[in-house]
């Protein structure tokens, strides 16, 4: 992504890449990640107006014991955690409170914006993961992404539908990613208690999840 993040940016802004050796495994949607980590890049450059720099991190962590930062609790585990900072004009504590709140926002209208962060917050959920936030007026901000270490073998290519089935075998085919397959194939999942029994055998039959 760093030369998508390098033109985004714009010249005034300074992009440093610090990916630590050895990065742990973690199991989540690749797009929606490289989304979130874009739309994180928008937000911090709009905290730059006359320039800074932008830090995207990668560690392993750690973390004993639950614990919270602001609005966030964080559960004990094994984490891979992708950060994204800026030098930016930072948030107030009753900023950061609110800050993952849908439809929340300091910017103006007119003004371009990135991804509401209440769906960076969704998405880091759904990879059953946490956001911290770390900011102060005048000293930037920091998003830190915690997902989940994967400890299985690592996959290469997608997943059969048969593996899917076999590793969660009552997962919803109602889910948004399945949804955006659907979709995709121009394949609409109607199986619902509101299909009629005459078409809900068919809808299963043509749904690819």
């Amino acid at each position: 992504m760093e030369e998508l993040l390098v033109r985004t940016l714009g010249e005034k802004i300074k992009l440093a890449v610090d990916l630590a050796p050895g990065l742990g495994q973690a199991l989540t949607d690749a797009s929606q990640l490289e989304n979130a980590i874009l739309n994180l890049a928008i937000n911090a450059r709009d905290a730059m107006p006359h320039g800074g720099t932008l830090t995207i991190a990668t560690t392993n962590e750690a973390i004993k014991v639950k614990q919270r930062f602001g609005p966030e609790e964080i559960d004990a585990g094994d984490y891979t955690v992708v950060c994204v900072g800026d030098t930016g004009v930072g948030m107030s504590p009753d900023t950061v409170a609110k800050v993952f709140e849908p439809f929340f926002t300091t910017k103006q209208l007119a003004r371009e914006r990135g991804l509401g962060l209440s769906m960076i917050y969704g998405f880091a959920k759904q990879s059953r993961g946490h956001v911290r936030v770390d900011s102060a007026e005048g000293q930037g901000t920091a998003f830190r992404l915690y997902l989940p270490r994967y400890q299985g073998t690592p996959r290469r290519g997608p997943l059969s539908r048969e593996t899917t089935r076999r590793r969660d075998p009552e997962r919803p085919c109602c889910l948004w990613k399945t949804i955006q397959r659907c979709v995709s194939s121009f394949r609409i999942c109607c199986a619902t208690s509101a299909t009629p029994a005459s078409r809900r055998a068919t809808a299963r039959a043509r749904c690819p999840c």
